[in-house]
């Protein structure tokens, strides 16, 4: 292939193993296909983000509230009728001078940690970096399973066309974007 510097390697193993099985439709198709369940894969999890992150940021933000405004306000009257959590009430309220400088720290970490993963899992999209996917319940095992599929798909291919199964195991484990078939 004479743009093997412009692509990624295991777009360029793909279209080798088909040109190899004389199927390159078939073999493209496949990394579509394998591209698609990642995508989708991608598109569950950010959705599946979406609530814990805005119960956590709501949850935050009443706490921070509590904190700030709420429990000096109340603990002078706490203090006043000698009631028994009024120690505890304290303890929150002495933190209120400096939740301007610890209050946003929750936030902007849990925010931050959102946009890395959304970058990376945007590079993802190229099947070989799927692994920024896998931390999510469930998904590390579908993207083994994409990869198996793949590397099945495209041996299945290669054998179908009297590919030497030596040089057919190598070039379907590149074509996988598994970098363990692949080593």
């Amino acid at each position: 292939l004479a743009v093997r510097g412009d692509l990624p390697e295991l777009y360029v193993s793909v279209v080798t193993a088909g040109l190899k099985s004389g199927r390159l439709a078939a073999a493209l198709e496949g990394l579509s296909s394998a591209a698609r369940r990642i995508a989708e894969l991608r598109q569950v999890t950010a959705t599946a983000i979406i609530y814990p992150v805005v119960v956590f940021l709501l949850g935050w933000g009443l706490f921070v509230g509590f904190v700030g405004f709420f429990a000096p306000r109340v603990l002078p009257g706490f203090r006043d009728f000698r009631v028994s959590s009024s120690a505890f009430i304290g303890w929150f309220a002495e933190l209120a001078p400096s939740v301007a400088w610890w209050g946003p720290i929750g936030p902007i970490v849990v925010l931050l940690a959102v946009a890395v993963w959304w970058r990376q899992s945007q590079r993802a999209m190229s099947l070989g970096q799927a692994r920024w996917l896998g931390w999510a319940p469930g998904a590390r095992q579908l993207l083994n399973l994409c990869h198996a599929a793949t590397f099945a798909e495209v041996l299945a291919l290669l054998v179908d066309q009297r590919v030497p199964l030596g040089e057919g195991l190598r070039l379907a484990a590149a074509a996988s974007g598994d970098r363990r078939m692949a080593a």
